[in-house]
Parts: C-alpha cells; structure tokens; sequence
C-alpha cells in the first residue's frame, strides 16, 4: 500500500524545522551561552623588546572579579577560559607608566600588543643660599669653574688645523687659564680670525648647501674660546710671542 503525505502537511514539517533551527541559533549566540575563550598577547618596551615580569591584571567590568598573570621572558601572558563580556586589562612594570585598554570576549580568542612608555622621572633640587645641593664640588671642575684667564701672547698668521677645520689667527693676543691636574685645557682668542671648514665627503658638501647655500665654511670673528685635551697650548706658545699687555679676554671668558 501506497502512502503519500498531503502538501499542507509537508510545508507545515519544514516551517517548524526551520522555526526550531532559527531559535537554537539564538540561543548558541546568546551571551551567556558563548563559549569560553583566551585573552593573551604579549608586552614590549618603546624599542619593541619583551618586558618580562609585568603584572597583567583582567577585570571583569560586570562583576568587578580580577584575575592576574605575569608576563613571561618573552613578554606573554594568557588569561584561559575568560567568559564572555567587557572586561579592563592593565599591565604595570617598574619603570614604566601603566597601560590600560578595555576589550570585549566573545567567544573568540582575543590576542593584544601592547606598547609600554618610559616612566617620566622626577627629580626635586633644594637650593639653599642659591647653592644648589646636587652642585659639583670637585675641586679640579671649581678650579676651571672659578679661575680666569692670566697673560696674553701676541699671534700674528698663526693656522691651527684640525681634521678638515683650520683656524686662522690674523692678529691678536690669546690667554690661557692656569693649568689644573699639570695641563693648561682652554685659551681665550681676541683679534682677528677666520675658521675654514672644507667637508669630507660629496654628502656633507650637499648638507652644507642645503643649509648655507656654500659647500665650504668661512666664517670670521672676533674672539673665540678654546678648550682642548691634546698639545693645542705649546703649539700657540711656540708660535706666540709674550707680552705684558693686559688681557682683554675677560668678556669672551664671561
């Protein structure tokens, strides 16, 4: 015997199949119903290496539970099984500012970056007597601090080379600080001169143009102060010429 199932019959089974379907696929992407999922990601520092040992706190930020981690030696951390909905994330590390983001779980793996910046430092100066207490009170550093500089030598076309720079002393007297620790380390240049500076490669002669429309420095004056560590001061001396005239080197100096 032959059965056959009547049109209306049929349309009605697959309406309820189709009604049933629509409703369990609320229900699975319901909030409450989404599956569990993995917050993690990584902490690097501004030069973009891993910051290990950083205190990652997540917060849930509808039941204010927080769960904490530490990051890795290679800057990760993972939080398992967080549930569904808003949370906060903070990481914290010494020596840098904290970092706070808000993420959304739902239901998908939730991986960060994040950046930390360089904790701005502070630092307080009392100043009593206008001294400040952090002043340098070596007594070599206060002997060039304090000191002046003493006779003058007369100079007439003296050139001192140095690299691709040259000073050219015209005329004039220079005076030197005492010496301190045996070497005299500065003079005092007043009179006429020129400082020539030839650059070194095809590049620093562009970057000169660019910025003096010239591809060679001459630029004269009229007093000038040197500090040196080589043999700058018997060089001068050699070449010089003592004089008892005063030295007018006290405002360059200043």
């Amino acid at each position: 015997m032959t059965t056959t199932s009547h049109p209306c019959a049929t349309r009605k089974s697959r309406a309820l199949s189709l009604g049933v379907f629509v409703k369990l696929a609320a229900l699975l992407l319901a909030p409450g119903l989404l599956a569990a999922a993995t917050v993690g990601g990584s902490v690097k520092d501004p030069s973009d290496a891993a910051v290990p040992g950083a205190a990652v706190a997540l917060q849930n930020l509808a039941t204010s539970q927080v769960r904490t981690a530490e990051t890795d030696p290679l800057g990760h951390f993972a939080f398992a099984d967080v549930a569904p909905g808003k949370y906060a994330i903070t990481v914290q590390h010494a020596g840098f500012e904290d970092s706070a983001a808000n993420v959304e779980v739902g239901g998908v793996d939730v991986t960060l970056s994040i950046a930390l910046k360089i904790a701005t430092q502070e630092t307080a100066v009392e100043v009593a007597g206008k001294r400040s207490s952090l002043a340098n009170s070596d007594p070599n550093y206060l002997a060039l601090r304090n000191t002046m500089p003493g006779a003058s030598y007369v100079v007439h076309n003296l050139v001192l080379k140095r690299d691709n720079g040259a000073f050219a002393f015209t005329s004039g007297s220079f005076s030197f600080v005492p010496p301190v620790l045996g070497r005299v380390v500065a003079g005092v240049f007043s009179g006429e001169g020129t400082f020539h500076l030839t650059a070194a490669t095809s590049l620093e002669r562009r970057y000169l143009h660019l910025i003096s429309g010239e591809e060679i420095v001459d630029e004269p004056f009229r007093s000038v102060v040197l500090w040196f560590t080589d043999d700058t001061f018997e060089e001068i001396k050699r070449q010089a010429e003592a004089t008892d005239q005063a030295s007018a080197a006290a405002g360059a100096w200043h």
